[in-house]
C-alpha cells in the first residue's frame, strides 16, 4: 500500500509528531464531523455492545459504559445475540485495529482508550506508525459523545425485539453453534515435497514474502508477537518459499542512532533476531530485512546540527545522506547487524517512498537542504543504496542486497512523473546488488471499454509490463541480477481471502517471467503471504526447463485434488481467471472501493457524506470508488466477474462429489470455501453500487413515478441480495477464520458484522415504500 501514502504521511506527522501526548485531548481529530448514524440500532449503546460482543469481555465493556457486566449481557441478549463467550486475550493483542475501526464512529477517545486498555501515547503511536492507520481511518476522528448505560425504555425494548426476531428468523440456532476461533490460521497441514532448483547462475532463486499474520509491532523486542511461527515457516517451505522479510528500524538494531544517542534494547533485539534466523534456517528459509533508511527525526533534534539536517516536512527533518557521517552510520550499523546475526538472507531497500528518509525520498527537488539541492536525485538515491550495500557486505559477504526501484521517476509517468531518474540510478548502483521491479507496472488494460494502465497490486493484469522490462534490461547491461516483485495469492483487488483461485492468470505471469530470466521473486508485500496452492504453482516454474502453463497447472491439480478430477478443477480455475480478467483496475478503486469489506459494508438510505478512505471505510462513496470508470461501468464489470465466478463454483461443487481420498477432498473443500467467499465479495460490490445509484436517483427529485418505482424496486432487490450474501458469508467465516483477515488491517469483519448487515438491510426494506 505504497502508491499515494508518502504525500499523506506529512499530514500525519503534523497532526501527531512532537505532541508528547499523554491525554486523550492531545490525540488528533482532523476535520472532525458528526459520526455516521446507525439507524438499524435503537441507539449507540446497543451498537457498541453488538460490535464488541465477539472481541471484548463483558467486564471491559462494562467499564467503558460505567455499568455492570450483567447489564451489558442483558443488552446483548435483548437483541438476540448468542451467549457471550470470554474472548481469548490474543483477540485484543492481534485484533486491535479491528477494535479501533469498529468503534471509530461510536466512542470518543477517552472511552476508546478504556476499551483498548491503552494510554494516549500508545494510541497516538499506533495511529501514526501502524501502516498509516490514521490515513485508513480518514484522517479525522468523528465527533462522538460518551456512551453510558441507561435502562431501556419502551421504544428501545420494541426495537430490540424486532432485531431479535430478524436474527432468529435468518440465523436460528446457527448463531449459537460452535465456530472456529479467529486467528486460528495454521491448524491444517498439507505435506508437499520441497523442490529446490538452481537458476541459471547456479543459485537457488530467491522466493520471499511477508508473514500472513504478522503484526506491525516490535516482534524483536516482544517475541510473543512472532510473525513466523514454526508451523507457518514449515508450510511456506513446503510451498516453495525460501525467504521471508521483516520490517525493522535500523536505529533500533544498532548500538546508537545517527545522532550518537545510545539505543535501548538493541542487544535484546539482535539476540531475538538471531534466534528467529536460526529457527527459520531449520526450515530452509532465510530472513531478509526491509531497509527504508535513514528515518527522519523530529526537527528539534537537529536545531544545532546543521551539518546533518536535510529537508524538513512538518515537524520532521531528514538526516541528510549527503553528509558523510550519516552514510557512515548506515554502513557501520548494518555491518554491526550482519556480523552479529549470522545467516541473514540480506536486505531489500525502498529509497523513494514510504517513510521520509533521504532528501529525495518524497520530492524531485531537495529545496531546503544546502547539500542535496546541489546534487541530483539519482546521485543521492544511488549513494544511499551503496551505503547500505557496503554495510551488509562488510558484515556478511554472502548476504544479498536487493534494490527496489519503487517510486523512481522513469520518464513514463510512473513514480512521480516525467524525469527519467531510474536509468541514471541503475547506472550508479554497486555492482553486486539485485534490481527489483514491480512486474505488472504500466501494463495497459481495457476493462468495460475503458482504457487504463495498472500500477502495482494486480493479479488480473498479467505482467511483466513495460517499466519492469526496461529497468531489468538496463540492469542486465550493468551485469546486475534482477528480481520481480509480484502478488500471486491476493492483492488490494481483494485481500479479504488468503488466496484467489485464479491459477491460469498466475501461471501465465510465472511463465512470462521465466522467459525473462529474472533471478528471483518477491511474492508479496504485507498481504498475500499464506501458504497456498498459488505458491505451489509458482514453484513449478523454478524447474529447468520451465514447464508450460498447462503442465504446471496439471502438476498442482493432480497433487492437490487427485488425477481423476484434476482436469475438472483446472476448468474451474480457468473460469475464475477469465472472470477476474474483467476486474476494473484503478488505483482509486483498489484502495477506496468496498471489495475488502464486501457484504459487511452497510447500506444507507441517506448519504453518509463521508469520503471513502484507503483500505479503511468505503462508506457509500461511489464517486470516490470508481476512479476512471463511470459508475455504471464499474457495476457492470463486477456483475461480469460475479457471473463468471459462479460458473467456476458450479464446476467445483459438482467435481467435489467425485473426490474420494480424504486429504484431496479436504483440500478441495478448503479451496471452495475461499473461492465462494471471494465470489460473494464481487457480487456484493455490484449490489452496493446499484443500490447507491438507485438511492441517489430517487433522492434527486427528477424521476417520474415509473422511474421512482423502478429505483425503489432496485433498492429492494439489492438489499435482499445483500441479505443472502451476508447470510452465506456468515456461514463461511465461521468455518474458516482466514476469511475477512489481512495482516496489516486485521479482520475487516467478524461473523456478527454479517448478522448486522442483515439487520441493516431488513431495516431498509421495512422503511422503503
Amino acid at each position: 500500500m505504497k502508491a499515494e501514502r508518502w504525500m499523506l504521511v506529512a499530514g500525519v506527522v503534523v497532526s501527531l509528531a512532537g505532541t508528547g501526548v499523554c491525554r486523550a485531548e492531545a490525540l488528533p481529530t482532523g476535520t472532525a464531523r458528526a459520526a455516521v448514524p446507525l439507524e438499524h440500532f435503537p441507539d449507540r449503546l446497543h451498537a457498541f455492545v453488538w460490535r464488541n460482543w465477539e472481541l471484548i469481555s463483558l467486564e471491559r465493556m462494562a467499564e467503558v459504559l460505567e455499568t455492570t457486566p450483567a447489564n451489558v449481557r442483558d443488552v446483548g441478549l435483548s437483541m438476540g445475540l448468542p451467549a457471550h463467550r470470554r474472548p481469548p486475550a490474543e483477540y485484543q493483542q492481534r485484533g486491535y485495529i479491528t477494535i479501533i475501526r469498529r468503534n471509530w464512529h461510536l466512542l470518543p477517545y477517552e472511552q476508546l482508550l478504556t476499551l483498548l486498555g491503552w494510554d494516549a501515547q500508545k494510541l497516538a503511536f499506533t495511529l501514526r506508525e501502524d501502516d498509516f492507520l490514521w490515513i485508513k481511518l480518514g484522517s479525522l476522528k468523528p465527533m462522538c459523545t460518551p456512551i453510558r448505560y441507561v435502562e431501556p425504555n419502551e421504544a428501545t425494548q420494541k426495537r430490540c425485539a424486532e432485531i431479535r426476531e430478524i436474527v432468529s428468523s435468518h440465523f436460528g440456532e446457527a448463531l449459537a453453534a460452535p465456530s472456529k476461533p479467529r486467528f486460528d490460521f495454521f491448524t491444517e497441514t498439507t505435506d508437499v515435497e520441497v523442490v529446490g532448483q538452481p537458476n541459471h547462475n547456479g543459485e537457488e532463486p530467491i522466493r520471499f514474502l511477508y508473514s500472513y499474520a504478522g503484526l506491525f509491532g516490535d516482534p524483536l523486542l516482544h517475541p510473543e508477537l512472532d510473525p513466523y511461527p514454526d508451523v507457518l515457516l514449515r508450510r511456506l517451505s513446503q510451498s516453495g518459499v525460501n525467504g521471508v522479510w521483516l520490517h525493522v528500524v535500523l536505529s533500533q538494531l544498532a548500538p546508537s542512532d545517527a545522532l550518537g544517542r545510545p539505543t535501548a534494547d538493541h542487544e535484546v533485539r539482535l539476540a531475538n533476531l538471531a534466534k528467529m534466523v536460526e529457527r527459520a534456517a531449520r526450515h530452509g528459509v532465510a530472513i531478509y530485512l526491509y531497509m527504508n533508511e535513514p528515518r527522519a527525526v523530529p526537527a528539534s533534534l537537529l536545531d544545532r546540527r546543521e551539518e546533518l539536517r536535510g529537508i524538513r516536512q512538518g515537524d520532521y527533518a531528514v538526516l541528510c545522506t549527503s553528509a558523510p557521517q550519516v552514510r557512515q552510520w548506515i554502513t557501520d550499523s548494518l555491518r554491526h547487524v550482519f556480523s552479529r546475526v549470522g545467516g541473514l538472507g540480506g536486505v531489500f531497500t525502498i529509497t523513494a517512498s514510504e517513510n521520509l528518509t533521504n532528501c529525495y525520498s518524497h520530492t524531485r527537488t531537495a529545496d531546503g537542504c544546502p547539500r542535496c539541492s546541489k546534487r541530483s536525485g539519482p546521485e543521492v538515491i544511488a549513494e544511499v543504496n551503496a551505503a547500505i550495500a557496503a554495510g551488509v557486505r562488510a558484515g556478511d559477504p554472502k548476504a544479498r542486497v536487493i534494490v527496489w526501484d519503487w517510486g523512481w521517476p522513469d520518464g513514463t509517468g510512473a513514480g512521480w512523473g516525467s524525469p527519467d531518474w531510474a536509468s541514471r540510478i541503475i547506472e550508479l548502483l554497486p555492482d553486486d546488488v539485485y534490481l527489483m521491479c514491480v512486474s505488472e507496472w504500466g501494463k495497459p488494460i481495457v476493462r468495460g471499454g475503458v482504457a487504463g494502465t495498472v500500477g502495482e497490486y494486480s493479479i488480473s493484469a498479467v505482467g511483466p509490463g513495460p517499466r519492469a522490462q526496461r529497468h531489468w534490461a538496463l540492469a542486465r547491461r550493468r551485469g546486475l541480477k534482477t528480481l520481480a516483485k509480484v502478488q500471486v495469492n491476493c492483492t488490494w483487488e481483494l485481500s479479504a481471502v488468503p488466496y484467489l483461485p485464479v491459477m491460469s492468470l498466475v501461471a501465465q505471469h510465472c511463465s512470462n517471467l521465466s522467459q525473462t530470466g529474472v533471478d528471483g521473486l518477491m511474492l508479496s508485500w504485507t498481504l498475500g503471504g499464506y501458504p497456498s496452492p498459488n505458491l505451489e504453482l509458482v514453484r513449478q516454474f523454478q524447474q529447468q526447463p520451465a514447464p508450460t502453463t498447462e503442465q504446471a497447472l496439471m502438476q498442482v491439480a493432480e497433487r492437490r485434488y487427485g488425477r481423476g478430477v484434476a482436469s475438472e478443477m483446472i476448468a474451474g480455475w480457468s473460469k475464475f481467471s477469465d472472470a477476474f480478467s474483467e476486474f476494473p483496475f484503478d488505483g482509486s478503486y483498489v484502495y477506496r472501493g468496498p471489495s475488502q469489506c464486501g457484504p459487511s459494508n452497510l447500506l444507507y438510505l441517506e448519504p453518509t457524506g463521508y469520503p471513502s478512505t484507503m483500505v479503511g471505510f468505503p462508506y457509500d462513496d461511489v464517486d470516490g470508488w470508481r476512479g476512471i470508470y463511470p459508475a455504471e461501468v464499474l457495476a457492470g464489470q463486477f456483475e461480469r466477474i460475479a457471473s463468471g465466478w459462479q460458473q467456476g463454483l458450479a464446476i467445483w461443487i459438482e467435481t467435489l462429489e467425485k473426490i474420494g481420498e480424504p486429504q484431496e477432498r479436504a483440500n478441495a473443500r478448503s479451496d471452495l470455501v475461499v473461492a465462494e467467499a471471494a465470489g460473494l465479495h464481487f457480487d456484493s460490490v455490484a449490489n452496493q453500487i446499484r443500490f447507491i445509484l438507485a438511492r441517489n436517483a430517487l433522492r434527486s427529485g427528477s424521476l417520474n413515478q415509473a422511474e421512482r418505482d423502478t429505483a425503489v424496486a432496485t433498492m429492494r432487490a439489492k438489499a435482499n441480495a445483500e441479505i443472502g450474501n451476508a447470510r452465506r458469508l456468515f456461514a463461511l467465516t465461521r468455518q474458516d477464520p482466514r476469511i475477512g483477515f489481512e495482516a496489516s488491517n486485521h479482520y475487516y469483519y467478524l461473523p456478527l458484522d454479517l448478522v448486522e448487515k442483515v439487520v441493516n438491510c431488513e431495516s431498509i426494506l421495512r422503511t422503503l415504500p
